[in-house]
C-alpha cells in the first residue's frame, strides 16, 4: 500500500562544494588586498607569501568554476548557481569574519580536493 508521495530533502553536495570551493577561494584570493586597505591583520602567509596564498585561491575558484561548466554544457537549462552563490558567500566570508577569514587557506583546498573526487566518481547519469 502507498501512503502517497514521499517528501524526501535532496541536498545537491557536488553543487554545495562547488559553492564553498568559489567562495572560500575568492576569499583566500582577495584576502591580502582587504587586509592591506583595511588595516586587518595578516598571517605569514598573506603577509610574506602573498602569491601562494593567491594562487591557491584561484585554483580552488578555477575548479569550481570548470565544475559549473561542464554541469551548464550538460544539462539544457545550465546552472550558473554555484558561481552565484559561490561570489556572494566569498564577500560575505571576507566581510564578515575579517581575520579570521584567513582559515580560507585550509577551507579552500579542502573543498577543492572534497569537490574533485566527488565529482570523479560520481556517475554520469546523475
Amino acid at each position: 500500500m502507498v501512503d502517497g508521495p514521499q517528501n524526501f530533502l535532496y541536498v545537491d553536495n557536488l553543487f554545495v562544494w562547488a559553492m564553498l570551493s568559489f567562495g572560500w577561494g575568492l576569499s583566500l584570493a582577495t584576502y591580502s588586498w582587504f587586509a592591506e586597505r583595511q588595516g586587518w591583520s595578516r598571517g605569514e602567509v598573506q603577509a610574506n607569501q602573498t602569491a601562494i596564498a593567491v594562487l591557491i585561491g584561484l585554483g580552488a575558484m578555477m575548479l569550481a568554476t570548470l565544475f559549473t561548466l561542464a554541469r551548464v554544457f550538460a544539462s539544457a537549462e545550465g546552472d550558473w548557481g554555484a558561481i552565484v552563490v559561490g561570489l556572494a558567500f566569498g564577500l560575505l566570508w571576507t566581510a564578515i569574519f575579517r581575520v579570521y577569514s584567513q582559515v580560507s587557506l585550509f577551507l579552500a583546498p579542502m573543498a577543492a580536493v572534497i569537490l574533485l573526487f566527488s565529482w570523479v566518481t560520481t556517475p554520469a547519469s546523475v
